[in-house]
């Protein structure tokens, strides 16, 4: 066998445990579900997917495509303003920006949409704001469609905006500053030169925040209206109250194909002809509504800057909000808070059920990201050994998770598990998010992997170091930082996730994250502010002990006597 063969099967060999993961975990449980949802009785049969053609699951459709198109929109206006002025604004403002996505990205979804309870509450920020103005009764703010879709936008904006900044960094400004040299006014500039060459990153990022709203269930199940009844809700309801597995597998199989739909049509926005095709209609438009582009350049960056401002105040109050709550003394959730104490902290840390929960979500989510980005980061090494097609075929197969809702994949999944009823709970929470922790191993190591100079292991290969040596001495050390980011994001996942504890919870293995989902419906107190509070500070005491440690270890170093 040539050296060229051995070091394929090598990477083919790496990439087995993420292949594994994928396959076994997401595209296995999809096809039986296919499967049982035209042949639930062992014969062919397509009663399954009658209910879909009825006017009320039709409605349920409509309903949740329509929010996530708002949301995508919402997303696309804000957003992309926002990530374009990432780019040219001042250093401290990109900080203060890229630091407030950081923390959306730490704070669950479900604690975020808890805390905008408490703005929008009838005893909430706003509320509060309007009756010291003299207004008499509370408006309702919460419990409607305009609350479910505040709350999403501001959930998934950093998911919109990393992306698409990452994409703007890449142009070059040299193109519109040519534009503008040749008599195009900035804004003409703008839409005809950066933007075309922005759609690949927009397109992404549109599409990214449209499949998360179409799988999301805390946001809607907790701020909507009561009359919203999204397609997540409708697949809950299906499995866990009429326990029709038939019309459930129906569901899963219409959730995906609106994956593969969605997926399709931001692969031809990033194809070279959809370019091509946005430039010529940018340039039509802009030439139609060239003295208006004019007459507002002058003035381009007041709209641009409250963008920026409103985004960032969007992504911060309802963090910020929460530090009150933690240490309020009521009884239930009111803001600003009548007195303060660590009540609800002690309540927490007096409750052996709420500490039974907290130590079971982090065995699970400590093992499942491990597993996940650890299989994820050996795929995308193996992958840039691997010739262009077979690693996009690689790609295709461990990236998918990223883009399917965790509510499908657990649905799939607990399908499949019923036939098994010896399998621990505990090992199917591991399973499900150990395909959901997957992507990011394989997307952020294969970043950090594809920007590492050859150069380096050229070097250590001169000075006598073997390819285990200098793994161990050059590679992985410079992608340390890439693999501990994955595990954070694979980790924080698990934690924050409710949808897969709808259908695997036990007495035994309840998440904490849905003790408190089934607390809030029971009551809305500010236990849950004080847990993220607690969490938040054992986060910053375990980052400084980090911080600590890797001081000393540098000291140690320097101290050591030298050859």
């Amino acid at each position: 066998m040539s050296a060229l063969a051995r070091n394929r099967a090598m990477a083919w060999l790496a990439c087995v445990p993420a292949l594994a993961i994928s396959l076994g975990l997401l595209f296995a449980p999809f096809a039986l579900s296919l499967y049982r949802s035209v042949a639930p009785a062992g014969t062919f049969d397509l009663s399954a997917y009658s209910g879909i053609l009825d006017s009320a699951f039709r409605s349920v459709l409509s309903d949740t495509l329509r929010f996530a198109a708002l949301v995508t929109l919402a997303c696309l206006l804000l957003g992309t303003p926002t990530a374009y002025a990432l780019v040219r604004c001042p250093a401290w403002a990109r900080r203060a920006m890229l630091v407030a996505m950081g923390l959306s990205f730490t704070i669950g979804t479900l604690i975020r949409s808890y805390a905008w309870l408490a703005i929008l509450g009838s005893r909430g920020l706003v509320n509060s704001a309007l009756h010291a103005l003299g207004w008499a009764h509370p408006v309702k703010l919460a419990f409607t469609d305009g609350a479910m879709l505040l709350a999403s936008v501001q959930v998934t904006l950093p998911l919109f905006i990393l992306p698409l900044y990452g994409v703007m960094q890449g142009i070059d400004l040299r193109v519109p500053r040519a534009a503008r040299s040749l008599g195009a006014d900035p804004v003409t500039a703008w839409f005809t030169t950066v933007l075309p060459l922005a759609l690949p990153g927009i397109g992404v990022s549109c599409a990214l925040v449209f499949l998360s709203c179409l799988g999301f269930y805390a946001i809607p199940t907790l701020l909507g209206a009561p009359d919203s009844y999204l397609l997540s809700q409708e697949l809950e309801v299906r499995i866990n109250t009429l326990g029709d597995d038939a019309g459930a597998s129906a569901r899963i199989v219409v959730m995906f194909a609106l994956v593969l739909l969605s997926c399709g049509l931001a692969a031809m926005l990033r194809g070279y002809a959809g370019r091509a095709r946005a430039g010529r209609i940018s340039a039509r438009v802009m030439h139609a509504l060239e003295p208006l582009a004019r007459a507002v350049s002058p003035w381009r960056w007041v709209p641009v800057g409250a963008i920026f401002a409103f985004v960032l105040a969007l992504l911060l109050v309802p963090l910020v909000i929460l530090v009150p709550l933690s240490v309020s003394d009521d009884f239930y959730l009111r803001f600003p808070p009548r007195g303060f104490s660590l009540r609800w902290m002690e309540t927490f840390l007096g409750d052996p059920d709420l500490l039974g929960s907290a130590a079971f979500t982090l065995r699970i989510a400590i093992t499942s990201a491990a597993i996940g980005s650890l299989a994820g980061a050996m795929a995308a090494l193996a992958a840039l050994r691997l010739g262009t097609a077979r690693a996009r075929l690689v790609t295709l197969a461990v990236a998918a998770p990223l883009v399917v809702s965790p509510i499908t994949v657990t649905a799939a999944l607990y399908l499949v598990a019923l036939r098994w009823s010896g399998i621990e709970p505990s090992v199917l929470f591991v399973a499900v998010y150990a395909v959901t922790g997957l992507p990011y191993g394989f997307l952020l190591v294969g970043a950090a992997a594809r920007r590492l100079d050859p150069q380096l292991a050229r070097a250590a290969a001169t000075l006598g170091a073997g390819p285990v040596a200098t793994a161990r001495t050059v590679t992985l050390p410079l992608l340390a930082t890439a693999f501990a980011s994955a595990f954070v994001f694979a980790f924080l996942l698990a934690v924050d996730d409710i949808s897969a504890g709808l259908f695997l919870a036990s007495s035994d293995a309840m998440p904490l994250a849905l003790r408190l989902w089934e607390d809030l419906k029971a009551a809305i107190t500010p236990l849950p502010a004080a847990i993220t509070m607690l969490a938040a500070l054992c986060a910053v005491a375990l980052y400084a002990l980090a911080g600590l440690a890797s001081k000393l270890r540098r000291e140690a170093r320097r101290s050591e006597p030298r050859p």
